[in-house]
């Protein structure tokens, strides 16, 4: 399925303090040259959201994702996709859940399917016959290989949904293989394994169904070997969009490698050019001495921008929670490339490659990065720039050390 969005991407998730959204949205709104930002937002009380905060919003945004405080009742959810749809009607305004988790936490996505942990059978139990949960008690894992739980679970999103007016849902934690504590659980009896993919697939046909209209994104796709790319892969038929969580690196575990943490995304996006993807670039929670942040940020935007399109976004960022949990930069930030008014036109081609060497021409520019892996500089002599005006030159260096990025405008 495909979904074209014609501005940028904003996602509210819940966590920090309002006064910080206030002061960074002064800050980074102040231009949207181009319509490819992803945002993560995020706050304690969305009641608190400034009239001047929600106009930036509407001003910039493709897609709004809410996590939000739930009280006793759905009432400040439905009231902020309220005020985002009654200026800009066309906004998707979606609302944030699980289906492959069951999470007892004061949420308002948790709570839509925390009803089913009073039912034993709907849940995938160890050997012994006990509930399997992740690290806490409150943290279970639903067998989507029942049809019972998938008919319930189905129904239960979708009347959510209908009820707060949201135009979808955004699923997390969406594997289509059992992963992390599920592991032995699918090794033991294949049989169930594949039971639980198939039932997955089923759930979200029903939840299409159920939702004509509506988007159904889901989180995600991963290359770092946690779970097989490939196998995620065959999720995307089932939605109308996918999340690529760790575009650059894994913020856990540190500096991450072109081959591994970025190119796979780069060959997945060009070979499913209907889809819509959401591309979060990384920043690491614990950097290495001397690490160089503002040549990071560059490089990941530019090895977005090899990809870039219509359906594709890019955000940047160390945590989605806002204030940060980690010293890096949280879901407001903003690079400065992403802000400029230096704008290089659309895309002409896509991008090319001689080793470690890869490029993109646009209409008024270009974009190069040369690959951190690399051991030598790669020369710009090898990029194909085609048939210029005699009267535009190209300023841009003669070579680049591995893990440098340029994005170039073309000048009379």
């Amino acid at each position: 399925m495909s979904v074209l969005i014609n501005c940028g991407l904003l996602s509210l998730k819940v966590f920090g303090w309002m006064f910080v959204l206030h002061l960074f949205i002064a800050q980074s709104f102040a231009a949207c040259a181009r319509k490819d930002v992803g945002y993560l937002i995020g706050s304690n009380n969305f009641s608190w959201v400034s009239k001047d905060t929600l106009e930036e919003i509407r001003g910039c945004a493709g897609i709004v994702v809410l996590d939000v405080p739930s009280g006793n009742s759905d009432r400040g959810l439905v009231t902020l996709t309220e005020s985002l749809h009654n200026s800009r009607p066309e906004l998707p305004v979606l609302n944030y859940t699980w289906l492959t988790r069951l999470v007892d936490t004061p949420r308002a996505g948790s709570k839509v399917l925390s009803g089913a942990m009073r039912f034993t059978d709907w849940l995938i139990k160890t050997k012994t016959g006990i509930p399997l949960a992740r690290g806490r008690k409150t943290n279970y894992f639903p067998d989507l290989g029942n049809p019972e739980f998938r008919s319930w679970a189905v129904d239960r999103i979708a009347t959510w949904v209908d009820e707060t007016g949201a135009g979808g849902v955004f699923l997390d934690m969406l594997f289509l293989e059992p992963s992390g504590p599920l592991n032995k659980w699918c090794k033991d009896d294949t049989a169930r394994c594949v039971r639980y993919s198939n039932g997955l697939k089923d759930a979200l046909l029903m939840l299409g169904k159920r939702m004509p209209g509506k988007l159904l994104i889901g989180n995600g796709i991963f290359s770092d070997g946690a779970v097989s790319l490939e196998k995620q892969a065959e999720l995307i038929p089932f939605l109308h969009g996918m999340a690529i969580e760790y575009f650059g690196l894994v913020p856990r575990k540190g500096v991450g490698s072109f081959a591994i943490d970025i190119l796979p995304y780069l060959r997945l996006i060009e070979d499913h050019p209907n889809e819509l993807f959401l591309v979060y670039g990384r920043e690491p929670w614990n950097p290495p001495e001397n690490f160089n942040f503002k040549k990071w940020r560059r490089f990941l935007y530019v090895a977005y921008l090899l990809v870039s399109r219509d359906n594709v976004y890019f955000k940047y960022h160390a945590s989605f929670q806002v204030p940060s949990h980690t010293k890096g930069v949280d879901g407001l930030f903003l690079i400065r490339d992403q802000l400029s008014d230096n704008n290089i036109g659309s895309p002409l081609r896509p991008y090319q490659h001689h080793g470690g060497l890869y490029w993109r021409r646009f209409t008024h520019g270009l974009v190069a990065l040369c690959s951190q892996d690399m051991q030598v500089p790669c020369s710009l002599n090898m990029m194909k720039l085609g048939n210029l005006d005699k009267d535009k030159t190209v300023n841009a260096p003669r070579v680049l050390i591995p893990g440098d990025a340029i994005i170039v405008t073309l000048r009379h």
